[in-house]
């Protein structure tokens, strides 16, 4: 399985500082604990930036080439563009489908956005519809069920990095955290959060053997409404 830690305009850099500061110390600690980043994992900003940032996608593929970068979210609710780049850009393009009238066709990768109200299918035609393409979650964050991302080739989340950086939080397990001590700094909490979070990883794979088939979930899979309703998110 492949995972991602998203970096990049979308991660909130606010100056050049910051900027340099993400480019070189958490991409080294992300790195260092086997998840992929910025580079080698291109998002497109459509959730920070409200859409696909065109001209931050070409500018780093243009400086980073075929060699380093991995992956890429193509354009989202831009069909011509994401077939136009898929074209010119030999990387591992991953399509994020919001409709399931959408041709993915010349794709090998398909998206599906964490948000239910960003698309107009449910889990199960998701699997239904990618059936022979490989699988991306994008954005995963469901840790009532984290079980899902194995029904998944790769995904990307900001579950390590938001608690330590926007809730000020140690992430201790799906679902689980504490505040943090303001004496500690930022890149400790970071750098304790991704180790927690790839033992969870770890150990979600290791039970693996012990979870329903496949053909389970493609069974009645409850909405998001339904899953905060049993189980209260923690921010």
């Amino acid at each position: 399985m492949i995972v991602a830690i998203p970096k990049g305009p979308q991660s909130g850099v606010k100056n050049v500082k910051n900027s340099l500061r993400w480019q070189v110390e958490d991409r080294y600690i992300i790195e260092r604990h086997g998840f992929m980043t910025y580079p080698q994992f291109l998002d497109n900003g459509f959730v920070a930036e409200k859409g696909p940032n065109i001209k931050w996608l070409e500018m780093n593929l243009k400086r980073y080439g075929n060699g380093l970068i991995r992956f890429a979210v193509a354009p989202d609710n831009m069909p011509g563009t994401a077939e136009k780049l898929r074209r010119e850009y030999d990387v591992e393009w991953i399509y994020p489908l919001h409709s399931r009238d959408e041709d993915f066709s010349n794709f090998d990768w398909v998206g599906m956005p964490h948000r239910e109200d960003w698309r107009d299918y449910d889990l199960k035609t998701f699997l239904k519809l990618t059936e022979g393409k490989k699988r991306w979650y994008l954005g995963f964050w469901d840790e009532t069920n984290p079980e899902y991302v194995l029904l998944f080739d790769g995904f990307d989340t900001r579950i390590p990095d938001a608690y330590a950086s926007k809730y000020g939080k140690m992430w201790l397990g799906w679902g689980k955290a504490r505040p943090v001590d303001p004496m500690i700094p930022l890149e400790e909490v970071q750098e304790y959060n991704l180790l927690s979070f790839k033992i969870a990883l770890r150990e979600l794979i290791a039970r693996q053997a012990k979870i329903q088939p496949l053909t389970f979930f493609l069974g009645e899979i409850p909405s998001q409404s339904q899953k905060d309703a049993n189980k209260g998110i923690i921010t």
